[in-house]
């Protein structure tokens, strides 16, 4: 009997690790310190992170690894390793303290920021460790790693709040903010910190089983999928039994990246990765058939699920196909039922089947590009079919026929091949200077036709396809449009910060958590939803410091008399290019408003012969108003005419024009058209 099981969080064989768990970390989002020259109100001191070893036994952390949320392991990034000779003994809590903050550039520092009578005597601090490894205020991740990058643990941690590390809840282990006086909290000796650095009185959180696994009955052929979840600190590790067996692994990765597919006769979704800790056993056959259970083990207790037996069906069942769970949203949608798969030129392709059926049903892939005379595609009989660099020649119609003795039956999945819209971006924001603000960035569609954003990935530093968000709704920018991603606020918030009358109408936001912009310099990546490369994005933009404070990052094409089609990054100041000050706090960008952004009425009232005009477009921005008596059939352009002779330079946001001379007419209308964006002087040197 060949198992190919995947069993995920394989966390070393030295079952002493387990022992290991984090139990404090603090952004530099999170302290009450402000003031510094360098810094403002970001503050003076650093983030940091605390280790404890529960157990027994004194361990050698040389050569372990950590980093944030993003990381993925292989691949890039930039964790820290911890250096030779540090170990940590039992019911000992080390703290690791990131570098950059001018008032703790050493172990010293920390103790007079925490208070020396607070700390344990014999408490290793190490500091500092370098890199771009900034825990974000809006939520992030501590992640450790063994010298063979097995996970060791981790700790995910939401938005903070201002003067409280995160601690760990004593039911569950997952982060809580700290409290005065609970699990040994104190108040630090500086800037009234609340935390506990150095201790972890509450000791470990009991292993409890929170999803037991269910039995299941299944056709075989198909896969199957046992799940079970518990809660306990140090994190709980499995092991998985088959009739009393422990079950050894087939060598399955834990990648977290999802892929979009087309399935036959369903339409585009995910091929979801593995989720930890669950047994996946593909092709399952009568041998799999028995009892099963999960060992949950943390280095310090064990527990066992409850016993659940698979039953394996080999009753003859004709021949189906079977659809994934509906997205909320479908990537690359179109008017096709049910919508097609569009790949970019160069991207690869996956096409796939659910199949289902007793005995296994047998595939065979074709290929139409009429839709209507199908060709077999020669030994093409897998349940996938990759095209792993698709051309234009590759768009068409693809069907998949499922037989097995029991009947046939066929799905068909449609393929276009479409180059990549052009979205550029066009601005952001890393360091507000308004204190309840947060990071920002605009997205702007510079295309002729209308982009559906579902399923675009975006990460910052270091720039992996997975390690930052997923556009999981259908948002629709229009040409010339832009659409503003914010950290952790509301739209509401982020209209009353910039001001309404300051805004775009109707301006669309798409909200995220985590992925924050480091003030000291940080990167944009997007991706559409097919890609597979971390290098293949749609765009990308670096920015370095922020050295002036509530200004935003600005990226544009200038035409300049000593450069031409130069991409710039810079600040953006009040009255040029559309900048304008917010309405709340010091902050100068244009958001929603770039060279593109069409101008839109908002507002036609009449009295009598005189008509009220109002409009929206970027500020500095140059318009004229036209007028025409009718529509029909269609208005040509020369049956419009301008409202008056000279054009309308918006000053704000906001434009109004009075027609004086409506006269007796039915009816008139009205449309405003932008004669020049606002004014860009080629920018200079980044200021210092």
């Amino acid at each position: 009997m060949v198992w190919v099981l995947m069993l995920v969080w394989l966390l070393g064989a030295a079952e002493a690790r387990a022992q290991l768990a984090i139990t404090e970390v603090m952004s530099w989002a999170s302290t009450n310190c402000a003031g510094c020259p360098e810094t403002g109100e970001r503050g003076c001191r650093p983030d940091f992170w605390e280790l404890t070893n529960f157990g027994t036994n004194t361990i050698d952390l040389t050569g372990y690894l950590f980093a944030d949320q993003h990381l993925q392991f292989p691949g890039a990034g930039w964790p820290w390793q911890i250096p030779p000779g540090v170990i940590i003994r039992p019911n000992e809590s080390v703290i690791f303290v990131r570098e950059g903050w001018p008032l703790v550039s050493d172990a010293m520092a920390f103790r007079e920021w925490w208070g020396e009578d607070n700390l344990p005597t014999n408490l290793q601090i190490f500091c500092c460790y370098f890199g771009y490894l900034g825990f974000d205020g809006m939520g992030d991740a501590v992640r450790l790693f063994d010298p063979e990058t097995n996970l060791v643990d981790q700790i995910y941690f939401g938005e903070t709040r201002r003067g409280f590390t995160f601690a760990y809840d004593t039911n569950s282990g997952v982060a809580m903010q700290s409290e005065l006086g609970v699990c040994g909290a104190f108040q630090a000796a500086i800037c009234d910190d609340v935390g506990s650095p150095g201790w972890a009185p509450c000791g470990p959180v009991a292993l409890r089983i929170t999803q037991q696994p269910v039995s299941q009955t299944n056709d075989a052929g198909s896969d199957v999928t046992l799940s079970v979840r518990a809660v306990g600190l140090p994190q709980p590790r499995y092991q998985w039994y088959f009739n009393g067996t422990a079950l050894v692994s087939g060598g399955a990765t834990n990648s977290s990246i999802p892929r979009l597919a087309g399935f036959a006769g369903c339409g585009p979704a995910w091929i979801e990765s593995p989720v930890p800790p669950d047994l996946t056993i593909p092709n399952v056959q009568p041998s799999h058939a028995g009892e099963y259970f999960v060992e949950v083990f943390n280095g310090l207790e064990r527990i066992t699920s409850a016993v659940v037996r698979l039953t394996v069906n080999t009753n003859p069942t004709p021949a189906r196909l079977e659809c994934p769970p509906a997205l909320a949203c479908v990537p690359g949608d179109t008017d096709l039922a049910p919508p097609a798969l569009i790949v970019a030129p160069g991207q690869p392709a996956i096409l796939t089947a659910m199949a289902r059926g007793y005995p296994l049903p047998t595939l065979q892939w074709s290929r139409s590009v009429d839709g209507r005379n199908f060709v077999e595609m020669t030994g093409e009989t897998n349940r996938s079919l990759v095209i792993p660099v698709v051309q234009l020649s590759n768009a068409g119609i693809y069907r998949v026929r499922a037989q097995n003795p029991g009947g046939a039956t066929s799905g068909d999945v449609t393929l276009i091949v479409k180059e990549q819209p052009r979205l550029k971006i066009t601005e952001a924001m890393s360091d507000p200077c308004f204190t309840e603000g947060n990071d920002w960035w605009e997205l702007t569609n510079l295309g002729d036709q209308p982009v559906n954003l579902c399923g675009y990935r975006w990460d910052d530093l270091p720039g992996n396809i997975g390690g930052g968000p997923t556009v999981t709704n259908a948002v629709i920018i229009q040409p010339g449009e832009s659409v503003i991603f914010l950290e952790g606020r509301t739209p509401e918030f982020f209209t009353e910060w910039w001001g309404a009358s300051n805004l775009p109408p109707r301006m669309q936001f798409i909200r995220h958590t985590a992925n924050g912009l480091e003030p000291d310099g940080d990167a944009i990546h997007i991706w559409n939803p097919t890609a597979t490369n971390d290098h293949d994005t749609v765009d990308t933009n670096d920015f370095s410091t922020s050295k002036v404070r509530g200004a935003s990052f600005w990226f544009e094409t200038f035409v300049c008399q000593d450069s031409e089609g130069v991409r710039y990054d810079t600040y953006s100041v009040e009255g040029d290019c559309g900048a304008f000050r917010a309405v709340q706090g010091c902050d100068v960008g244009s958001p929603g408003w770039t060279r593109w952004t069409p101008p839109q009425l908002t507002s036609i009232s009449r009295n009598g012969a005189v008509v009220q005009l109002e409009w929206k477009a970027q500020p500095g921005s140059s318009n004229i108003i036209e007028y025409t008596s009718s529509l029909a059939p269609v208005a040509g352009s020369s049956d419009w005419a301008n409202l008056v002779t000279s054009n309308f330079t918006v000053t704000g946001a906001t434009g109004t024009a009075v027609d004086t001379n409506a006269g007796p007419d039915v009816q008139r209308f009205y449309r405003v058209k932008k004669v020049s964006p606002a004014n860009c002087p080629c920018p200079e040197a980044s200021p210092q």
